[in-house]
């Protein structure tokens, strides 16, 4: 089991969720205990990956916008999913107190995902950034 497949299926108990559903239009949450009642040390860096992770699309579908040489927009032709919205939230909020967040991520479009950190306003809440060339 990968590395990232084994972080994401632990985020949603990391975040204070205790089950996850997993119908066919996407993962669903249900909040049963609060985070500090399930684990009594918070880790301290979480990674997340960006396409199909924290946003959708996966940002080499939008070549239409290449090839038209415009860059997607945050909000419009690229989205936060719910449960990221939430995750971004509570982590403006401090509710992980000193645990770090850092996005590692292999795309193509390398520039694109650097522009949308920032037009999602999540420049702030990182401590690194990965981001390959790659698919």
């Amino acid at each position: 089991m990968s590395s990232v497949f084994t972080l994401l299926l632990s985020l949603p108990l990391i975040l204070g969720f205790q089950s996850i559903a997993l119908p066919l239009h996407g993962p669903r949450m249900t909040r049963k205990a609060p985070a500090s009642q399930l684990y009594s040390k918070a880790p301290k860096l979480i990674v997340f990956d960006l396409d199909n992770t924290l946003w959708t699309p996966e940002l080499y579908t939008l070549r239409k916008l290449e090839r038209s040489n415009k860059i997607p927009v945050a909000g419009k032709d690229v989205k936060l999913f719910p449960g990221s919205k939430e995750v971004i939230d509570r982590i403006r909020k401090g509710e992980f107190g000193d645990t770090q967040f850092a996005v590692a991520s292999r795309t193509k479009s390398g520039e694109w995902a650097k522009d949308l950190l920032g037009q999602f306003g999540l420049w702030d809440l990182l401590q690194d950034v990965e981001i390959f060339p790659g698919n």
